[in-house]
């Protein structure tokens, strides 16, 4: 792969050479020239700065289902910010059982896992996931959370996923189960929501006016509670612009 950047990177050169002996215009030949450098110096940067992580050790194939986000098992393009550099369309896959961000290797095609702590946030299938930390709200929110609202209420998500046995009279087998928790942050304090009463409570004087918008809608809590938060809360920005 190198060597092949290397070569589109040289050939570049030579192009430029041979177009500056032929007088052709010199605007084009510097933004045909930048494309190349940039081309090559990105992708060198990419593999420098990303293929520092660990090996990914992937799980048996008797085990149901996806351990990845949104039960993917092919690689989707996404965003990451790494060690403060942000690297786009990169080949991504989220772990929500070893809460890991892997990224596929293009020079050896094998996947290796980023680094926590160096990950800033990374946008994947149209969602944006954020890596919290605890920090003084006693709170051990520490992994990726995904931002679904960014107001007055900021609301996240943290999707995870375990293996659980599934018996029956003539096997034993492994599936993946995915588990939601919905963590709120309000005037610079984070609570988890563990009931429909716990939410409602967040809108105080406003909360018959944000139930009436709901049932209206048709949004059960005991249907959708990802659907039903997300909704009261984009609602509940709109009364206090």
């Amino acid at each position: 792969m190198k060597k092949y950047l290397l070569f589109i990177f040289i050939t570049s050169v030579y192009i430029e050479s041979f177009a500056q002996n032929n007088g052709q215009d010199s605007i084009l030949r510097s933004i045909a020239l930048t494309k190349a450098i940039n081309f090559y110096t990105s992708q060198i940067d990419i593999q420098r700065g990303l293929n520092n992580g660990l090996e990914y050790d992937s799980y048996l194939p008797n085990i149901k289902g996806s351990p990845n986000f949104n039960n993917e098992s092919g690689w989707n393009k996404g965003d990451v910010i790494y060690n403060g550099i942000k690297y786009k369309n990169i080949p991504l896959k989220y772990d929500l059982v070893k809460d890991l961000v892997v990224v596929l290797d293009t020079n050896t095609n094998l996947p290796f896992t980023l680094i926590n702590d160096k990950v800033c946030e990374f946008w994947l299938l149209d969602h944006h996931f954020i890596f919290l930390k605890g920090g003084n709200d006693k709170l051990n929110v520490n992994g990726f959370y995904d931002l679904l609202s960014n107001g007055n209420i900021i609301f996240y998500v943290k999707r995870t996923k375990g293996i659980r046995t599934l018996s029956s009279t003539f096997s034993i087998e492994k599936e993946f189960h995915e588990r939601l928790f919905y963590l709120i942050e309000k005037e610079n304090t984070r609570r988890f929501i563990t009931s429909k009463s716990d939410f409602l409570a967040l809108f105080k004087e406003k909360k018959s006016i944000i139930k009436g918008y709901l049932k209206a809608n048709k949004i059960d809590y005991n249907v959708n509670q990802e659907l039903y938060m997300k909704k009261a809360i984009i609602y509940y920005e709109t009364l206090n612009k």
